[in-house]
Order: structure tokens, then sequence, then C-alpha cells
């Protein structure tokens, strides 16, 4: 069975349950602004604890957070400039590779509506990034403001109504009036805190996933020495796999030997 319909049976099983579960707590359902906010005390107690515990590490962290935060601003505004530069000079480049350099993340239009410019949307996929990345950035926020003296009021989940009840945000709600009176610096890290922790949760996956390749993968095929970013010329190879040529290859015999190539490793 294709993995699409484990998927969307997921989706289906997910979006039952968490309706269910809104259903019987509506009362804590909130509607503020664009999202419905499902406010509870989940973690708060652990947020404090952490904040509280490890203050001279975050005291340290809270500087290096700012520091990011402004380098993460302006890498921003230099890519997304170098982004529309593509989508107007080179839209041919967009439509070889049929991945948008912008997309939002809109579930199964690919898949269902045929469409082949985007890449695949996988629910299970999707579910578990926001997980990891939304509750570590939340909790980034609390801990910081624990540790900076700002009362956590409440956390919980926020939904878009026209999704609901399927996208999810995660919240940390803190006492605006005592933020206000914090200095600039501690206002700072605070903001900028969520974004820091992804930060370093990218690059703890990054390493468990360099590590998990580099103890598992075995490379086979053909090895490529560097890459291309244009055309190149059938004239212009001379090797495969330190095999060199004696003439210039043609497009069949080249194709003969990348299958005895390929036919070294099955």
């Amino acid at each position: 069975m294709n993995f699409v319909v484990y998927d969307i049976a997921l989706l289906v099983i997910f979006a039952v349950v968490v309706a269910i579960f809104l259903i019987r707590n509506k009362k804590k359902l909130k509607r503020e602004g664009l999202l419905f906010l499902y406010k509870a005390d989940w973690g708060i107690k652990l947020i404090n604890k952490i904040g509280k515990k490890y203050g001279k590490v975050l005291h340290v962290l809270s500087y290096i957070s700012i520091g990011v935060g402004f380098l993460l601003m302006a890498g921003i505004f230099y890519l997304f400039g170098r982004i529309m530069l593509i989508y107007i000079f080179n839209p041919s480049i967009v439509k070889a590779i049929k991945v948008p350099p912008i997309l939002p993340l809109f579930p199964y239009l690919p898949q269902v509506f045929k469409l082949d410019f985007l890449p695949p949307f996988y629910f299970i996929y999707w579910i578990l990034i926001i997980a990891i990345v939304a509750i570590v950035h939340e909790f980034s926020h609390g801990i910081f403001a624990a540790y900076s003296k700002v009362k956590i009021k409440k956390t919980g989940f926020g939904f878009f109504p026209f999704f609901l009840p399927v996208f999810l945000a995660a919240f940390v709600e803190l006492d605006e009036k005592i933020m206000a009176t914090k200095e600039k610096i501690k206002q700072m890290a605070i903001l900028s805190a969520g974004t820091f922790a992804n930060v370093l949760t990218a690059i703890l996956f990054f390493f468990i996933l360099w590590g998990f390749f580099a103890t598992s993968f075995a490379p086979a095929g053909i090895t490529f020495d560097s890459y291309s970013y244009s055309l190149v010329n059938m004239s212009d190879i001379k090797s495969i796999n330190n095999v060199n040529f004696v003439i210039a290859p043609t497009q069949e015999n080249l194709l003969i030997l990348v299958e005895i190539l390929l036919l070294e490793f099955v």
C-alpha cells in the first residue's frame, strides 16, 4: 500500500483525536486574533526549575542568543533578496529543480492535485518536525523568562481556525507587565531564545544525521569529485571512476561504461 494512504489515515486519526480533546476541554479554548488557543499549565514547573537552577549558564547564553538573533535577521534579509532575484531573473532554475525556494506548507497538494513543481508533503514528518521545533522554541522563551524573573502565566497550543484541528502552534504566555519592566538586554534575550534554541536543535540533529551516515552508509555507484553548475560537453569528460578515455566518448559508449560501472556495485 502507498505510504500516502497510511499518511492520510494518520492525519484523519490525529484530527479526530484532537477534535475530541478540544470538544471535551472547550472551556480552555479561546479565540485570540487569528488563532484558537488552548491554555494549560503544562511544563511551567519544569521551565521555572531550569531557569532558576542554571542561571549562570543562561546569563552567558543570553548574550550569545541575542548575537545569533541579529546575525539571523541579517542573513534572512540577504537570502530573501537572493531568492527573489532567482525568481525574477532565473525562473528556469526553479522549474528545472521542481522545488520553489519559497513555498507555504499545504498538506497533500502535490500528491492529490499532481502539482509536480512542489516537493512532496507528508503529515507524519510534518507533525514530528512541528512538535520538536515548536516545543523547544517555546520552552526556551519560558526558560529565559524564568531566569529573568518574568512570570509564565500559561502554556499551550494554538490552532488556525481554517485548519482546525490539524495545524498546530505552541506558545508560552508571559506576564507582559513584568516583561515591560525588565532591562532591554533581558527582553531581547527572552525574545531571541526561541530561535537560538532552534539553531542548537538543528546543530544537534546535524551531528546525529552525520553520525548515522558515517557509521551506516556505504558509497556505491559513480563517485563525483565535484559538481557542475552548468551543462558539460561529453568531449570534456576524460574519465569515470579513474577509468581514462583514450578518445572522446560518444553518448552510446558512455552509457555502456556507466552501466558496467554500476553493475560492479550490484
